[in-house]
């Protein structure tokens, strides 16, 4: 029930603007890169956008709003968790690590555009869900992660590609990329090439984190479209 009355709140308002919304609850679009996420929160009943309810803190809910293309209702681009430690990483048991609690109960909240850059204003709210992964899926997401660990224990190679950029070269990486998995993969977190980390042997590497492949979500979206 409580799954209900969350999606109850947000789904009330599914199809209006944005700026449908703001004025329904009188609030102003605030400014910056959470301003939609801030939204929400205050259609759920928060306060402000760092503000927590004890039954999504017990439930270990992921939020995650993400905009997809209004027509053909897919991502734009795939869905990022919070930058990884490689040393810390490389140390983690599956059963007690933070991709595990990242996506053991995730409500996506898609937000469509018709095109990358539209207003806020002019954006519109899509049928929210939630997601846990099924045995199988999780069967996978385990074993995709496992081998990034052991890739990265090992030693993860970067290769300097010549590249018109302000260093001259771009890092490639030796993980394997979206499009070698099935649902998980690990690429660059960063605000740039000089926000760094270190990796298991101390060696510099720009900052990396899990990701949702683009394909695993869109089937998602599409499932809970047509439920």
């Amino acid at each position: 029930s409580f799954d209900a009355q969350v999606l109850s709140k947000i789904n009330n308002f599914s199809g209006k603007t944005i700026g449908d919304i703001v004025n329904i609850l009188s609030i102003r679009i605030p400014k910056g890169k959470a301003a939609m996420r801030s939204i929400i929160m205050k259609l759920l009943g928060f306060q402000n956008n760092q503000s927590k309810i004890k039954e999504f803190e017990q439930s270990g809910i992921v939020i995650k709003v993400i905009p997809i293309n209004t027509e053909s209702k897919s991502l734009y681009e795939s869905i990022s968790f919070s930058a990884i430690k490689f040393k810390e990483f490389a140390d983690e048991i599956w059963e007690d690590s933070t991709l595990s609690l990242q996506i053991s109960r995730i409500l996506f909240i898609p937000v469509g555009r018709n095109q990358r850059l539209v207003e806020m204003r002019n954006r519109v709210l899509e049928k929210a869900f939630f997601w846990s992964p099924s045995d199988k899926e999780l069967e996978i997401i385990k074993k995709e992660w496992s081998n990034y660990q052991k890739i990265v224990k090992e030693g993860v190679s970067i290769e300097k590609i010549p590249m018109n950029t302000k260093k001259g070269f771009k890092e490639v990486t030796s993980l394997p990329n979206e499009s070698s998995t099935k649902i998980i993969h690990m690429r660059t977190h960063a605000r740039d090439s000089n926000d760094r980390d270190e990796d298991y042997f101390g060696n510099s590497i720009v900052k990396h984190s899990f990701w949702l492949n683009k394909q695993f979500v869109n089937k998602l979206i599409q499932n809970s479209l047509n439920s």
